[in-house]
């Protein structure tokens, strides 16, 4: 949260994080507080944050813990916010990590597609999985 306070806060913000529990935490720009709200879901492009674009999205193990039957919607609503020659910082689970040899086989729910105990998702990503998907969101 220090970050908050220093000069460059009006320039580099983060507005939403989803947890894993469902609930979105927003970062309020005029105050430096946290606050969750509900799970209505709105348009990024009607979103004030951003107008004008965002020079890049992290998605750090983000795509694996939702259910691989939407992850090409929301690259695709990540990448209409996207700014031209924009980067897409990405780092997800790869096929035969040593995570998803952990999982047991009753855990499995789809191809390459697990259920932690939580109720969360891991999908297990290969190269071409990842080009494909990435082409299709026009990133390629």
């Amino acid at each position: 949260m220090e970050a908050l306070l220093s000069p460059f806060y009006g320039w580099l913000f983060c507005k939403c994080c989803q947890s894993s529990d469902g609930k979105v935490v927003d970062l309020s720009p005029d105050s430096s507080h946290l606050y969750v709200r509900g799970k209505n879901s709105i348009s990024l492009k009607e979103d004030q944050c951003c107008v004008g674009g965002i020079d890049f999205i992290t998605m750090i193990f983000m795509l694996s813990a939702i259910p691989f039957n939407t992850i090409s919607a929301t690259l695709e609503r990540c990448m209409s916010v996207l700014k031209p020659g924009g980067l897409v910082l990405f780092r997800d689970y790869g096929v035969y990590d040593m995570t998803m040899l952990r999982f047991l086989p009753h855990q499995r729910v789809g191809f390459r597609e697990y259920m932690r105990a939580d109720g969360t998702y891991s999908y297990f990503f290969s190269l071409d999985t990842v080009r494909e998907l990435f082409h299709a969101a026009g990133l390629l």
